[in-house]
């Protein structure tokens, strides 16, 4: 399983503790056994919005934008299947 999470804690690195630890405690919980794509997708969702909101961020703040970040991404990939594979 750590090795599933390691490309999302990589991308998280920079992000100071404790919030990084809540980041990645609620996306565990959200993400599931999603594939590497889409989980490399949510984490840029959620470094993009991360960075948008400036302030201090307390527990639900944080929660609320892991959620966020996984309807986008989750948005995104739906958009991908509706179109197709792409021709060659």
């Amino acid at each position: 399983m750590e090795t599933y999470f390691s490309p999302l804690e990589s991308a998280l690195a920079d992000l100071p503790m404790p919030p990084r630890q809540l980041y990645i405690l609620a996306s565990r919980k959200l993400l599931g056994g999603r594939d590497d794509g889409f989980v490399a997708a949510y984490a840029a969702e959620l470094l993009a919005l991360d960075a948008a909101g400036k302030a201090e961020r307390g527990y639900v703040q944080i929660l609320e934008t892991c959620i966020e970040a996984f309807g986008r991404a989750s948005n995104a990939a739906r958009g991908r299947e509706r179109r197709g594979p792409v021709p060659a």
